[in-house]
C-alpha cells in the first residue's frame, strides 16, 4: 500500500503529539521536527526568519547600549537604557513568539499577544528609567545647561 507524503507526514506528527514524546522531547525541538515534516524540504532559516531577526535587533540594541556605556557618549546614560531596555524586550518577545503556545498561562492567549505583551510592559518601564533614574534625570539636566 503506497502512502502519500502528507499522509506520511500527519501520521509522523501524529507520533509526536503523544504523551511519550511530550515527556522526552523539548517542545522547541518538536515543532520544528513538525514544521519540516509538514513543509518538505526547507531549512531553519525558512521556518525561523522572525526568530533572528529579533535576534539580530535585540543583538544591535544590546550593542548600543553596551557601546554608548563604555565609551561615554554624550547623553550615555539614556542610550545605554533605551538599548539595553529595548535588547531585553526584543528577547522576551522572541522567546514567547517561539514558546508562548507551550506556556501553561500564555497557551490561552492569541499569537498576537505573544508579540505584543513583552512590548506593552517593557516600554512603560523603560521610559520609567529614563525620566526617574537619577543619572539619567542628572544628564538632562546637564544636557540643558550646556544649551
Amino acid at each position: 500500500m503506497k502512502v502519500s507524503r502528507r499522509e506520511a507526514a500527519r501520521r509522523c506528527v501524529a507520533v509526536f503529539d503523544t504523551g511519550f514524546f511530550k515527556a522526552l522531547c523539548e517542545p522547541a525541538r518538536i515543532a520544528v521536527l513538525r514544521e519540516l515534516i509538514l513543509l518538505g524540504r526547507g531549512d531553519i532559516g525558512a521556518i525561523a526568519y522572525h526568530l533572528f531577526v529579533l535576534g539580530l535587533l535585540a543583538f544591535a540594541g544590546a550593542s548600543l547600549g553596551r557601546a554608548a556605556r563604555r565609551q561615554r557618549w554624550p547623553a550615555w546614560v539614556k542610550l545605554h537604557i533605551v538599548g539595553m531596555g529595548s535588547s531585553y524586550v526584543l528577547m522576551l518577545t522572541a522567546f514567547y513568539v517561539d514558546n508562548g503556545k507551550n506556556l501553561p498561562l500564555w497557551r490561552e492567549l492569541p499569537q498576537w499577544a505573544f508579540w505584543i505583551s513583552p512590548a506593552t510592559i517593557g516600554i512603560p518601564i523603560i521610559l520609567h528609567a529614563l525620566l526617574r533614574h537619577p543619572l539619567a534625570r542628572q544628564a538632562s539636566v546637564h544636557q540643558s545647561r550646556i544649551a
